[in-house]
């Protein structure tokens, strides 16, 4: 978090900001590994812990803001909170604003829930409040079904004015008060929502055209500069020497991969910068090492391009391959009657021919 606060905001945290800002829901998309998860994460440091916004980042005592951050969304409220909630198939309505659950350690007793969406509405709603409510994997639950009707509310002209007050275009859900009558129920212009989803996931239940034109899209797509930076494959360090000719290969195959996925199944099958990114100081200088890393993280490209073409050991072959029919083939015989057919992977021993290998599956059609 030190680091966080010393660099500001990266660009994309900005760009999410802004959008929040414009139009209240943001959906970040993008297939595994680009990133969605920390970006999420760094969007709600800011959000609460920015310089300038009238608070002591340290603690909860506030104090005058010298200045506030213009990336900010609700300024100069400082009263200021996150949510968190994780959608998953048994996600439902009540667990978002409020419906009837049982009472713990009540037999055949029960009340009004207040869901995760209600409470951060209700922090926004405080003369200084403001909120940021991050629904995490929104497509592996029943989005539309759990927010109901608070899916036309929720829009950013639909809400109420800057003073939390109705005005003629404020549009209300309906919900239950703790009486169980329906009541009106409006949402504030200072609660911010922002969700995110992998992409390529098979949704729990499928998000409509009218659902999601209420969010405002952020797509996170795999980036090779940030692949290249984080194994200090910089322009001016060449790639010659042993571990950064091996290094740089692993980029090229990677991305070629990506490419190839791309052409046959979408890019949001693709497998993002992550899987070319070593954990934190981790130490790739030596060939050893960088065969090793190299290694474990080929593997986990073998393992998602066998799951995106299982049964398909042709399409497999392709994507791996590339160019060359020496590295990956296939394997064909009978069992009894049947025809069976398998890939045949590579046997690498040593780094030059992991070097080799990665090569030829970087290398591209003429």
């Amino acid at each position: 978090m030190e680091q966080l606060i010393g660099d500001g905001p990266s660009t994309h945290a900005k760009e999410v900001f802004a959008a929040l800002s414009r139009s209240k829901n943001v959906l970040i998309a993008g297939p595994p590994g680009t990133g969605k998860t920390r970006l999420l994460a760094e969007i709600t440091f800011w959000f609460k812990e920015a310089p300038g916004v009238g608070f002591n980042s340290k603690g909860d005592i506030p104090f005058p803001a010298d200045k506030v951050s213009d990336f900010l969304p609700s300024p100069d409220r400082t009263d200021r909170k996150s949510f968190r909630v994780i959608f998953h198939p048994g996600t439902r309505y009540r667990h978002l604003l409020r419906g009837l659950e049982p009472v713990p350690n009540a037999s055949g007793s029960f009340r009004y829930s207040k869901g995760t969406l209600y409470d951060a509405n209700e922090h926004a709603m405080r003369p200084d409040g403001t909120a940021l409510l991050v629904i995490d994997e929104i497509n592996r639950g029943p989005a539309v079904e759990a927010f109901g009707d608070a899916i036309v509310s929720i829009e950013a002209d639909k809400r109420l004015d800057d003073k939390n007050s109705a005005v003629p275009q404020s549009y209300p859900t309906r919900i239950p008060s703790d009486a169980g009558e329906l009541v009106d129920y409006y949402f504030s212009p200072h609660l911010y929502l922002l969700a995110s989803m992998n992409s390529a996931d098979a949704s729990v239940a499928p998000m409509d055209v009218a659902f999601l034109r209420r969010w405002e899209p952020f797509e996170l797509l795999p980036d090779v500069n940030i692949a290249k930076d984080a194994l200090g494959l910089t322009q001016s360090s060449g790639s010659s020497d042993g571990p950064q000719e091996l290094l740089s290969a692993f980029v090229d195959a990677w991305e070629q991969v990506n490419d190839r996925i791309s052409l046959l199944r979408g890019a949001e099958y693709q497998l993002g910068h992550a899987v070319a990114v070593p954990e934190s100081g981790r130490e790739l200088s030596e060939l050893i090492p960088a065969m090793a890393f190299v290694g474990e993280r080929w593997s986990q490209i073998e393992r998602h391009v066998h799951e995106l073409f299982f049964g398909d050991p042709r399409a497999e072959v392709a994507v791996l391959g590339g160019m060359s029919e020496e590295m990956y083939r296939i394997s064909e015989g009978y069992l009894r009657t049947e025809l069976t057919t398998r890939v045949i992977r590579p046997k690498l021993a040593t780094p030059e021919d992991w070097t080799l290998m990665l090569k030829a599956v970087a290398a591209r059609a003429q």
